[in-house]
């Protein structure tokens, strides 16, 4: 069986809630101080359920358009080629 018969990917807008709209806004600043600009805004988020209950096992930043792309692509091949375990325990060490 593969993780991808067991979860689904999405993209999902960002959560901007309490800590996270801080962060947010704090990095947004700290880019336009250090570069003189704001780079591209992310898309959002990319969040893993279990297809079963929508259960979230994770979500990770998309980032910008490109970044999004190719993060999708690499979860893409992994839901393909790793087991459901390999897949959460790839993602768990990854979330730390």
């Amino acid at each position: 069986m593969t993780a991808g018969e067991v979860f689904q990917v999405r993209l999902e807008k960002h959560e901007h809630t309490g800590w996270r709209r801080l962060r947010v806004g704090a990095w947004a600043l700290a880019t336009a101080v250090a570069q003189g600009f704001v780079g591209s805004p992310s898309v959002g988020e990319w969040v893993v359920r279990h297809r079963t209950d929508g259960r979230e096992l994770f979500r990770v930043d998309a980032g910008d358009e490109e970044e999004a792309a190719v993060l999708r692509a690499e979860l893409d091949r992994q839901l393909e080629e790793l087991t459901p375990d390999e897949f959460a325990a790839r993602w768990a060490t990854a979330q730390e």
